[in-house]
């Protein structure tokens, strides 16, 4: 085995410990099925293994994963279209919105929720005279004059303040900054 399998397989077993059992709940969400979802999952991973020497692994592979997932839901519920229409009218209304909802989704069900959490924590991690300029100007949508003036401070200590807190939600959503830029553009 040389140096570069290796590697590929710690980054591999690092995505799938990482990564297989929120590709099974979102598989499950459209499915309804435990087990199919789960068979969804491996099926990904398995897809992932044969792509391993054309993929970058620099990149995060959750978006893949999701796609990957995302695409095998849809052909399996595709299929069972045809039998359901036949069969059971309520079972095949569930099933189409099922489809039309994988067809629109996006990777933002998968981060939204991670990216929410580590708001707060960030938030929860600002100073407290910093974390209450914030909260006024991006939560209560307060003008920076209009926050110098209640809290008896210089327009300058607000600015400054504001800076700071940028800074800590960097640091806290550096990993996701890409994701959060393709969000607001699209």
């Amino acid at each position: 085995m040389t140096a570069e399998e290796k590697i590929f397989i710690q980054k591999f077993e690092v995505a799938y410990s990482n990564h297989l059992r929120k590709i099974e709940f979102y598989a499950n969400s459209f499915l309804l099925d435990m087990e199919l979802s789960k068979e969804v999952a491996h099926n990904v991973f398995l897809k992932l293994w044969d792509r391993r020497e054309s993929f970058n692994w620099e990149e995060d592979v959750l978006p893949l994963l999701v796609t990957m997932a995302k695409n095998e839901c849809l052909n399996i519920l595709k299929r069972n279209q045809l039998r359901l229409q036949h069969s059971n009218w309520l079972q095949y209304s569930n099933n189409q919105f099922m489809i039309a909802s994988l067809e629109k989704s996006a990777q933002v069900d998968i981060y939204g929720k991670e990216v929410q959490l580590l708001i707060n924590k960030a938030i929860e991690a600002m100073p407290p005279k910093v974390r209450k300029t914030y909260l006024q100007s991006r939560v209560e949508k307060l003008k920076n004059k209009e926050i110098a003036q209640l809290q008896g401070i210089g327009l300058s200590t607000v600015e400054f303040r504001l800076a700071c807190a940028m800074r800590i939600m960097r640091r806290y959503l550096k990993d996701y900054i890409y994701f959060l830029l393709w969000f607001f553009i699209q």
